[in-house]
């Protein structure tokens, strides 16, 4: 018998949904504080993705910061030349910090793909001494040499970001519970990311 734990700390499942789009699923059984008040008895699933381009590849959404480190190792995420972040929370950036501590050393910066309050997010969790402080994305944002591993960048509604043989077009969605909300859309499959 598994106990919530267990789940907790299991590995994603890799979906193929695509020959070049994978879904990892993160599944919990521990309950938030969001999933009680909309009634979830058994806990909820996280999706990321990755999108492979011929020539590029963008990383789909971070997860909770529980499973940061399963995130951080899913095969390739040190390679990606884009993260966007659709909802860029405070509990996400354990996440983002790990997909950016797995590059490996001399990588060029990752772009870290985001809506203008979303970048708010991450600015605060990257100054030290706030309540936003995040240790692990600011030791992870630059390296041990001092040199910076991941570039912030705010995408505006409908822009496009080119993979070679497909494109992302994101397009801002705020709500009152989440202002920083995009949504990335792969022109060639017509898939919708939305992060919810």
């Amino acid at each position: 018998q598994l106990t919530p734990a267990d789940v907790d700390a299991a590995p994603p499942i890799a979906c193929a949904l695509s020959p070049v789009i994978t879904a990892y699923v993160f599944k919990t059984r521990t309950r938030r504080t969001f999933e009680v008040e909309y009634g979830a008895k058994r806990g909820s699933s996280e999706n990321a993705y990755v999108a492979r381009g011929a020539s590029k590849s963008c990383a789909l959404d971070c997860v909770d910061s529980r499973h940061a480190d399963a995130y951080g190792a899913i095969a390739g995420i040190g390679d990606v030349d884009f993260i966007a972040c659709l909802h860029a929370a405070p509990r996400r950036m354990d996440a983002l910090a790990a997909a950016i501590a797995a590059r490996p050393a001399g990588a060029e910066c990752v772009e870290v793909l985001c809506s203008n309050p979303g970048a708010q997010v991450i600015q605060q969790a990257l100054k030290a001494n706030n309540p936003l402080t995040n240790d692990n994305l600011i030791a992870a944002w630059k390296g041990a040499d001092g040199k910076l591993r991941a570039r912030l960048r705010v995408v505006k509604n409908n822009e496009k970001i080119d993979l070679g043989d497909r494109t992302l077009t994101f397009t801002t969605a705020p709500t009152p519970r989440w202002p920083d909300l995009i949504f990335a859309r792969d022109d060639a499959s017509g898939m919708l990311f939305t992060s919810k």
